[in-house]
Order: C-alpha cells, then sequence, then structure tokens
C-alpha cells in the first residue's frame, strides 16, 4: 500500500532554532522506535487533525527544553500516516546515550494506556524503508522502557537475526593506580564480559554460574539482588528486566540471545 507522509508544512511546523546536524557517511544505521509515553493519548479515536496538533504540542515543548527543533525524524499516528519530523536528511535528538548520529528515530503517536493497532505499522515500515539498516527498539539503545512491551515484541519479529547495537552505558575503567580489590573487580568484570556468553546455568541450585549471572545484573544493570548463586524471586525478576532492556521476550530464562544482552553490557562499561 501507498503510504501518505505529511510534510512540515502539513502541521505547521516552527523552524528550527539553529541549524541542525546532517548524517556523516555511513549513517543511519538503521531506525529507533519511541512511543510518547504518559498516558492515554485515545489518537486512534480521533481524527486525524488531533495527530497532527500533538505534534506540534511535541515540537513546543522539545523546544521549550533547549532542543533546536522536535527531536524525532518521524512520527507514526494510527491512521497509516507518516509525519516528518526534522526528516530523512538529518540526525535527531530523541535516542540518546551518543546514539543520535547513529540511528534515525521515529516516535508512536500513543501513550502507554494506548493499545498498539494495526494501523502505527504501515507508517513505521515505510519510515523503516527509508532509511534502511536495522529496526530497533528504544529500549534496545538505552536504558528505558520506552518503546512498551508489546512495540518491543513486535519489533523483535521484523529483526529475525540479532544485529549489533551500541550499549547506552559508560565505560568505567578504573585507572589503575587504586590497584588491589578495586582494579581486581574490574578485571574479573571484563573477562565475564567474554565468559557469560558459554556455560550452562543450573537453576536453581546454587552455583558459580547462578552467581556470575547476578554479578553481571548488579555491575550492568545496577539490579538491587543478592550475589549468592540462588535463583529465587529477584534474580528472576532482574532477569527479566535485563531481558526488557535488549528488547528480547522477558522470559526470565537466561539463553544465548540474553547471555549476548548480559555480555554487550559488561563489555561496553568494563572495556
Amino acid at each position: 500500500m501507498t503510504v501518505q507522509i505529511d510534510s512540515r508544512e502539513t502541521w505547521n511546523a516552527r523552524p528550527p532554532k539553529s541549524a541542525v546536524t546532517p548524517w556523516k557517511a555511513g549513517n543511519p544505521k538503521g531506525l529507533v522506535m519511541h512511543w510518547v509515553g504518559g498516558g492515554a493519548m485515545n489518537l486512534h479515536a480521533q481524527p486525524h487533525s488531533a495527530c497532527l496538533a500533538a505534534v506540534r504540542g511535541i515540537q513546543s515543548y522539545e523546544m521549550s527544553k533547549n532542543y533546536i527543533d522536535v527531536a524525532y525524524n518521524y512520527f507514526a499516528c494510527p491512521h497509516q500516516i507518516l509525519i516528518e519530523g526534522r526528516g530523512r536528511n538529518c540526525e535527531g535528538a530523541a535516542n540518546g546515550g551518543g546514539v543520535n548520529g547513529l540511528y534515525a528515530s521515529i516516535c508512536l503517536l500513543m501513550g502507554q494506556g494506548d493499545p498498539f493497532v494495526e494501523e502505527y505499522k504501515p507508517a513505521i515500515l515505510e519510515a523503516a524503508t527509508i532509511f534502511g539498516g536495522s529496526l530497533l527498539s528504544h529500549r534496545q539503545v538505552n536504558a528505558t522502557q520506552c518503546p512498551g512491551d508489546a512495540v518491543a515484541a513486535w519489533v523483535f519479529t521484523q529483526t529475525p537475526k540479532p544485529v549489533q547495537i551500541p550499549v547506552a552505558v559508560v565505560a568505567q575503567k578504573p585507572n589503575p593506580s587504586p590497584g588491589g580489590d578495586l582494579l581486581a573487580l574490574y578485571v574479573a568484570l571484563h573477562n565475564l564480559g567474554t565468559t557469560i556468553l558459554t556455560g550452562p546455568v543450573v537453576w536453581p541450585q546454587q552455583n558459580t554460574g547462578v552467581r556470575d549471572i547476578q554479578l553481571a545484573l548488579v555491575a550492568g544493570f545496577g539490579q538491587q539482588i543478592k550475589v549468592d548463586g540462588l535463583h529465587g524471586p529477584a534474580t528472576l525478576e532482574a532477569i527479566k528486566n535485563a531481558q526488557r532492556f535488549g528488547g528480547i521476550k522477558p522470559d526470565g530464562i537466561v539463553g544465548s540471545l540474553t547471555r549476548q544482552v548480559l555480555s554487550k553490557v559488561l563489555k561496553a562499561k568494563y572495556p
């Protein structure tokens, strides 16, 4: 089907405060999906004019927060229409974590209480065609629940093969001068980034494998659990949180995809 694309003029966009940043050679590498969040917007039950008004409101809010323009490259509305934000030729400002220069962004005009209706998908796929590359959810590149479980699950079905993505965490390599236990802990976490990719984990017995997973959850994802080698309810929920961050099914099972998520974060934080 042919997807309607509404230009900036359609929703009476304000001009940017200053020049936007064009894509560098080789970028973008794909498209990151967001949602507005907050309460239900109910735009799927309103005319398309309400979507255009919502985009104007988002631009006004973001420019009041020192953005030079609306943060997103495009918006997808529940009327099968793609709405131009910054557009296809420049970086956005929505992804965070140093990812804005690598991936374009699209915001679904839906809040946390809105259903992810089928009518969003044609606009999303049209934007994905414009930019090419990988289609990712925001939680795959930053520590957030955006764009919600339903959207993240659908994105996963659109990307059947694991993709290499930058992780939005700050490297924490210490100066060698502290030495002692601090340096030993860093080295252990650095090595765990590799060894966690392989090896069995036996549930729910107390064993080294469970302890390694718990250590990765604490040091890599800030989960407040005990590193005791016991796989209890708190550890299970921490695993699910890490899976949500990685944009994979939050089933609490430490399989190969979950190990890849744990490894990627550890390697980024403890290089």
